[in-house]
């Protein structure tokens, strides 16, 4: 399930870094109780790999980057889009909207305006393309170094189709079906910071053979890659 938020960000300046702020809004809406303890400490486990199942887009809207501050200023109203395999995660996001006509975003309040339900758009078309709403990251960790993978290489396509059948074993408890990627294409690098670190990402085109719509559903609501509740690799289908 997916969600569009729309915020009055006309005339406002907020940090370019602005990843960090988004993901404490996102769990400001959530009830305070021992559900959302546990999806922000632990999420759901597999061996030693957590997953939260959800993700959320970049802001888009009409804005100037201000290079000396490091600050967008928006000139008009910005989006934001949530999603998550877990549907009650959403509606508890929409129950919050509809009691609350602001959010705390960065010591500024902003008016929420409006949001919007959005299809997921999820068949059982085989051969589907996907964009990002967010860049995936995509790295290896050996002794303790991070090694960042570029969408180039075979590793960069293997490691996506594994962390896809991860959480499609979470979400359905069973082993998925083979799938493959046929194509990566549109690829464009960005450096993301996030608390500290800087994460190597990004946006691209890229198309999955094999796909149903189980799997479909996967790829639209928890996004491509690790790192997805910190606002990375959100997809949207390509029509």
């Amino acid at each position: 399930m997916r969600i569009r938020i729309v915020l009055d960000l006309v005339n406002k300046t907020i940090p370019i870094n602005y990843r960090s702020i988004l993901t404490g809004i996102i769990y400001a809406m959530l009830p305070i109780d021992e559900n959302t303890v546990n999806l922000h400490d632990e999420g759901l486990k597999l061996e030693k790999r957590k997953f939260k199942l959800f993700t959320y887009s970049e802001l888009y809207g009409d804005s100037t980057y201000n290079k000396d501050t490091k600050t967008l200023t928006f000139h008009d109203y910005a989006c934001f889009d949530i999603s998550s395999f877990h549907e009650q995660f959403i509606l508890d996001i929409v129950k919050y909207i509809e009691e609350n006509e602001s959010i705390l975003f960065g010591g500024q309040i902003i008016k929420i305006s409006k949001y919007d339900i959005l299809n997921d758009f999820c068949n059982n078309d085989d051969v589907v393309t996907f964009y990002t709403n967010s860049p995936i990251t995509i790295y290896q960790t050996i002794d303790k170094y991070v090694k960042y993978l570029n969408p180039e290489i075979p590793a960069f396509k293997e490691a996506i189709i594994n962390n896809i059948s991860e959480k499609y074993y979470l979400c359905y408890h069973e082993n998925m079906p083979n799938i493959t990627i046929t194509n990566i294409d549109n690829i464009v690098k960005k450096r993301v910071y996030f608390r500290k670190t800087i994460y190597e990402a990004y946006h691209l085109n890229i198309t999955f053979k094999g796909l149903n719509s189980k799997i479909q559903k996967v790829i639209m609501t928890t996004g491509l890659g690790p790192k997805n509740a910190l606002g990375f690799g959100m997809v949207a289908r390509k029509i």
